[in-house]
């Protein structure tokens, strides 16, 4: 299953292929290239991502077995995220780099790093950086708990076997700020509108060991049919209100946006 379509400025419903063909309102309410862009959502293929092992099972175990809609301007951050990743990765080629490096491990769990870069004074060694772009609050609460903290690190342990007898060395995030430069990055002392965050290296051990629980947990799921627990950070309901696109086939999401329940699926 997977995006099955748009929901319009009325509130009506279209097919995304439709509205591609064909607004269905007097004018667009964005235009075809960023309605296109974000309705390229991943296919689920029978293997799982590192990103999508991070986020909450219920999430990922509902964009897997179900259609959904979005409202397009939700997608705005991530349309900034691609459209930064991609002058970044054309810079990166241009000047030889490795960038957006498939990876695969023995566990069918796949990733996609950023950049890799030789260190800057040990031969033989790589600096392994992921683009995001955040804001103040998220960087000023940064820490070794971080989501971005276990992908880095899985990143890390799928690389390393392709580059030996080289290895990576030094983990980072490279942040753009989005409201940096404003009062409210100023409240949480953030002075930069880029900042580069060290990433903490984990036990190589420790990684495969979560990851590989993570996988078999959601593939548990799957094979069960079987919708999982709650999401352990809810936000206190925000995130069922605004930040999650598969609400509506979720007995939390409909309760918070007062749905009836029992239309959720898999329930």
């Amino acid at each position: 299953m997977s995006l099955k379509g748009f929901i319009c400025p009325d509130s009506q419903r279209i097919l995304k292929d439709e509205c591609l063909d064909k607004c269905r309102l007097e004018r667009r309410c964005l235009t075809f290239p960023t309605l296109w862009q974000i309705s390229q959502d991943r296919v689920f293929n029978g293997q799982f991502s590192t990103t999508q092992l991070l986020q909450p099972y219920r999430i990922s175990y509902l964009k897997i077995t179900t259609d959904y809609w979005i409202i397009p301007e939700d997608r705005a951050y991530q349309l900034l995220g691609i459209r930064h990743h991609a002058v970044l990765e054309r810079s990166a080629r241009l000047n030889g780099l490795m960038t957006e490096l498939k990876l695969k491990g023995d566990t069918e769990i796949t990733g996609i790093l950023d950049l890799l870069e030789p260190h800057e004074t040990i031969p033989g060694a790589f600096v392994l950086t992921d683009y995001k772009t955040w804001g103040a609050y998220k960087v000023a609460s940064f820490d070794s708990r971080n989501d971005a903290v276990l992908q880095l690190n899985h990143y890390r342990v799928l690389a390393n076997p392709i580059l030996q007898p080289d290895y990576i060395e030094r983990l980072q995030l490279q942040v753009t700020i989005r409201d940096g430069g404003t009062q409210i990055a100023r409240q949480y002392n953030i002075k930069e509108r880029i900042k580069i965050l060290p990433v903490p290296v984990m036990q190589d051990k420790d990684v495969i060991s979560l990851f590989s629980t993570k996988a078999k947990e959601l593939r548990g799921f799957l094979d069960r049919n079987e919708l999982p627990p709650l999401c352990n950070e809810t936000w206190k309901g925000k995130r069922c209100q605004g930040f999650c696109e598969v609400y509506e086939s979720c007995p939390e999401g409909r309760r918070v946006h007062n749905l009836p329940i029992q239309e959720a699926a898999n329930v």
